[in-house]
């Protein structure tokens, strides 16, 4: 049996939510047995509708996130294990590197996007709303570009930070993976690997390209790994994809 000396965070996640839903569960409790004088009508039954929400949400999170950890546990163990390595500093510079530039001009592109998308919006509604009906609209249009420019400019350095700090571990099972402290895993239903490659550039490694379904939307993740020189990259790929 393996044993990697790597933490498993996805339990921390597991128990963050948990207590959080504990917590929100005793406060949606106060809620309804409190006296109706203490609040208002409606912000008592606002507060109890709201908390419902946010409860079923937090302990769905944290099933979510349990089942997640028991797919990494099965990594860890050697159980679903079919490679592993460790990369080393310059590896690891060129991976963090690599995955920024992807990441962060995405982002950048579909800012732009919508961004342009509420601008257009924003001249047709100077036809359509009254003049005393313009500074809550574009409060409204300015707080979501806002939040849109911290994921496209902000999220980006971040995940770079944390992928600097990594433990430049690579752990590769059939259904899913660890790479530098994150996990991908690709075997809930309607998903599985659409392409498995040998890439040189730009660096030596293997590119997994999963899909997943949302709704009515099919989407694709592309994980490009490092590997090093002792990895026979083109039997990994056979044995992912056969």
């Amino acid at each position: 049996m393996t044993n990697f000396k790597i933490k498993n965070k996805q339990k921390r996640t597991v128990k963050t939510f948990v207590y959080l839903g504990l917590f929100l569960t005793v406060l949606e409790i106060y809620f309804i047995y409190a006296d109706e004088h203490d609040f208002k009508y409606d912000i008592k039954y606002a507060a109890i509708f709201l908390l419902i929400f946010f409860i079923i949400s937090c302990f769905t999170i944290a099933y979510m996130f349990h089942l997640r950890s028991k797919k990494l546990e099965q990594l860890l163990n050697g159980s679903k294990l079919i490679a592993h390595w460790k990369m080393d500093k310059k590896l690891t510079k060129l991976y963090v590197n690599e995955l920024y530039l992807r990441k962060s001009g995405f982002n950048k592109i579909v800012f732009i996007v919508i961004a342009s998308m509420f601008v257009l919006i924003s001249i047709v509604f100077l036809f359509i709303l009254e003049e005393g009906e313009y500074s809550t609209f574009y409060g409204i249009i300015f707080t979501i570009l806002l939040i849109l420019a911290f994921f496209a400019f902000f999220v980006p350095p971040f995940l770079k930070y944390l992928n600097k700090k990594g433990d430049r571990m690579v752990l590769i099972g059939k259904k899913f993976a660890y790479v530098n402290g994150f996990f991908h895993n690709w075997d809930f239903p309607l998903s599985g690997i659409e392409k498995v490659e040998v890439i040189t550039k730009p660096f030596r490694g293997i590119s997994i390209e999963y899909y997943y379904n949302d709704g009515n939307l099919r989407h694709s993740e592309q994980i490009q790994i490092p590997a090093v020189s002792s990895v026979d990259l083109q039997a990994l790929a056979n044995k992912l994809t056969e």
